[in-house]
């Protein structure tokens, strides 16, 4: 955690930042200090000289909480000001065996509390991930979706986010699908609920390759008996990339990030 009085590597940086998430807002400053990946005791990465947003005002969802902030490792372009993220400081001071990073979700259902997957930075995850990997441009090309008797094929956008909880995208396709998988929809929070025991599966077609998501990867447990259907309906999905793969598609596949070629590959966790 931050202590920037106690730090003596820690300055100020000019200029102010504010960032509106679907779950709330928040706001602050910019300040520079050193960025350790990895819990203390351990082969940390140490990244000097980076600089981040330290929050003044946060919504009530973040105070809520027990995290104490959001890790971004997205590219420059995408970053407020266009401050440079940590792992792509860490990259370019030459910091990483090879510039790319592995996220692998591991799948718990209703358990909480418990080892939930794991970041490797500069390298491959060869302890949870297959060898297979499909490679994709980052910005993902999606063909179509299909569950049970229902198929669609056009083209759509797509990006691949750890920080979105769920599949979301356009709501008449979500909506089909929802309905081929029996499930149904809560407008208080617009949501499709269905039994934790159904069988859902909804298959992705990324680039002329098919991407089932199993029901054990795509329902996410309320309770013991009732699930959320891991696809959400995105508004404004027209504006930008029309899908955001989220939590189930990450639980169901490794992501390989391709920092330095600006491409992403999927494989299969050895659990699977």
């Amino acid at each position: 955690m931050l202590q920037a009085g106690r730090s003596k590597t820690y300055e100020t940086v000019k200029g102010s930042w504010s960032i509106r998430y679907g779950t709330g807002d928040a706001a602050g400053f910019f300040g520079r200090d050193t960025v350790r990946f990895g819990a203390p005791g351990t082969d940390q990465l140490v990244v000097p000289g980076t600089t981040f947003g330290q929050a003044k005002t946060i919504a009530n969802f973040f105070a809520r909480t027990h995290h104490d902030g959001i890790l971004g490792l997205g590219f420059t372009e995408l970053a407020k000001d266009h401050v440079v993220p940590p792992l792509i400081r860490a990259n370019s001071l030459g910091l990483l065996d090879k510039p790319i990073f592995t996220v692998y979700y591991s799948r718990n259902g209703y358990i909480k509390d418990v080892y939930g997957g794991t970041i490797t930075y500069g390298g491959l995850d060869t302890i949870n991930c297959e060898e297979e990997i499909t490679v994709q441009s980052v910005k993902v090309q999606i063909n179509g979706f299909s569950a049970r008797n229902y198929k669609t094929y056009e083209t759509w956008e797509a990006i691949s986010d750890t920080g979105t909880s769920l599949i979301s995208g356009l709501p008449m396709v979500v909506a089909k699908l929802a309905e081929r998988l029996h499930a149904q929809l809560n407008l208080s929070y617009s949501l499709y609920i269905l039994d934790c025991n159904a069988d859902a599966e909804v298959t992705i077609t990324i680039a002329g390759k098919d991407y089932p998501i199993t029901a054990k990867n795509l329902l996410v447990h309320i309770n013991q008996k009732t699930c959320i259907l891991g696809l959400k309906p995105r508004i404004g999905a027209s504006l930008g990339p029309q899908w955001i793969l989220g939590g189930p598609f990450l639980r169901e596949y490794c992501n390989i990030h391709d920092i330095a070629n600006k491409r992403i590959g999927f494989a299969r966790p050895v659990e699977n």
